[in-house]
């Protein structure tokens, strides 16, 4: 097993599994300046674990998920290093990448929670020990998600198993599931329950009440369930198999090959001669149209518009705006490069050749792809009763806000990368959940919301800003894109 795990080190050397773990560095950084705050208010350790759970109740399980699947998105793309044609085991080969995984993610929160630790120290605040033990069952309910994790992007791919356990996180950290009576019912919230009474705080991030039951419960049961969990995951990793696909050409297939050998042999070599004058118009937006409408893209438009479908006939308008503000915009333009910039990128230097200016039709397109979705989300908006005026105002600075959230995905794709490309958007997305609400949402943090901006900017003042900030981001933004994708294609 130790040549296994040496291969796999060499292999996650200078990948992006080796790089992930320092993403806790902005996490600690913002940590550092709430944290501060609240030793500054409320002297207590509870006080700063409480903002440590903003990462467990919101982010927890898709970046484990991620990491994950980081690894086995390298693989995918490098064939495995040949690996599966050689007499090697399969089963030692996940599990030594599995370990690297785990390895990655104990890097990870050893980082998070070790800046807890030292605020806590210099502040003076007692209780660094449960600190560390907050830390250890934060690690341990990922241990299960990372092996699901594995499995699935074995099978599916980079961008499938952060949205799967994106929904896995938000059911967990509901309420009702964690916090009810048959809370160990539900997978999703073992690993949050384990975590709850180590961090004295609620799901909703709220103190535990002196008489709360939470605050006097063993996590022996939690603690049991996340290690079937764990044993689940690690059996998935280790079982599930590589999709590789091996076309066999058919007789008819083969006879074709061999009459076309034939009649080059025959005929020589006879160069083809055409002028470019004879060349017909390029059409760029139905080439790209082409490329990026994949079955990813198609899946994920296809579910969005269903299930805003459904709840505008289920529910009020105030819930589509929600979900939609909350969930698809921010989510969708984020991942909309990583779903149709990894088809293109091997060919990126042919497409400029053939057409200069196919940097500024990408930027377009995928401007008038967030434009159309804000435009559908809007219509089905007005089918569930709301305000012509206020669908309006929500498709312009929907799209601006898309577009944003679009331009800095797609930049941190093309310099760093999917992994730091997709843990950005996730960010992005939990700060329009936390400061996009009603409370907080009413004072200036509206504008660091920026995902939140069309549901934030209810008014005339505040819609005014939001445009005119929206303009100005999104036009600094797209210069500088397209400056950097002329760039890349130079290289």
């Amino acid at each position: 097993m130790s040549r296994y795990l040496s291969a796999e080190l060499l292999r996650a050397r200078g990948s992006a599994l080796q790089w992930l773990p320092l993403v806790a560095i902005p996490l600690t950084i913002i940590g550092f300046i709430l944290r501060g705050w609240a030793i500054q208010q409320d002297r207590t350790i509870e006080s700063i674990m409480a903002w440590q759970g903003v990462y467990l109740t919101g982010l927890a399980a898709p970046v484990a998920a991620l990491f994950a699947a980081t690894a086995e998105s390298r693989e995918r793309q490098a064939h495995y290093g040949a690996t599966l044609w050689r007499p090697v085991s399969a089963v030692r080969q996940r599990g030594a990448r599995l370990c690297m995984v785990l390895v990655s993610l104990a890097i990870f929160h050893v980082i998070l929670f070790a800046s807890v630790s030292a605020l806590a120290a210099i502040g003076g605040v007692p209780g660094i020990g449960r600190v560390v033990r907050l830390g250890l069952f934060a690690f341990i309910g990922t241990i299960g998600i990372a092996g699901l994790g594995a499995a699935l992007g074995r099978v599916t791919g980079l961008v499938v198993p952060v949205i799967v356990f994106l929904v896995w996180q938000i059911i967990g950290a509901n309420g009702r599931v964690v916090e009810g009576d048959y809370w160990w019912v539900w997978p999703m919230a073992w690993p949050l329950r384990l975590i709850l009474p180590a961090g004295g705080f609620h799901q909703n991030l709220l103190y535990l009440e002196p008489d709360s039951p939470l605050r006097n419960e063993s996590p022996g049961l939690a603690l049991a369930l996340c290690g079937i969990l764990a044993a689940v995951g690690i059996a998935a990793a280790l079982l599930t198999t590589e999709n590789v696909w091996v076309r066999v050409p058919t007789r008819a297939a083969r006879n074709e090959q061999a009459v076309a050998s034939a009649v080059r042999r025959s005929a020589g070599y006879i160069p083809a001669i055409v002028q470019r004058v004879d060349a017909q118009r390029p059409r760029s937006w139905r080439a790209i149209a082409s490329v990026a409408f994949g079955g990813a893209l198609m899946g994920c438009l296809g579910v969005s518009f269903l299930a805003l479908a459904y709840i505008a006939q289920t529910y009020t308008v105030d819930i589509v705006h929600g979900l939609f503000v909350f969930a698809v915009l921010p989510l969708g333009a984020g991942l909309l490069p990583t779903l149709t910039w990894l088809r293109m990128s091997s060919a990126w230097r042919i497409m400029r050749v053939e057409f200069p200016g196919i940097a500024r039709v990408i930027l377009l397109w995928s401007l008038a792809i967030i434009a159309a979705v804000c435009f559908v989300a809007g219509l089905i908006g007005l089918s569930a009763g709301g305000e012509p005026s206020d669908e309006a105002r929500r498709l312009i600075i929907g799209t601006l806000v898309g577009d944003v959230v679009f331009l800095i995905a797609f930049q941190l794709l093309v310099r760093f990368g999917t992994a730091l490309s997709i843990f950005a958007v996730l960010l992005l997305w939990l700060a329009s959940v936390l400061l996009g609400g009603d409370v907080l949402a009413r004072g200036p943090l509206w504008l660091i919301a920026l995902p939140a901006w069309p549901q934030t900017a209810w008014n005339l003042s505040r819609a005014a800003i939001a445009i005119v900030l929206g303009l100005i981001i999104a036009g600094a933004l797209h210069a500088h894109t397209h400056r950097m994708l002329s760039q890349r294609a130079e290289r």
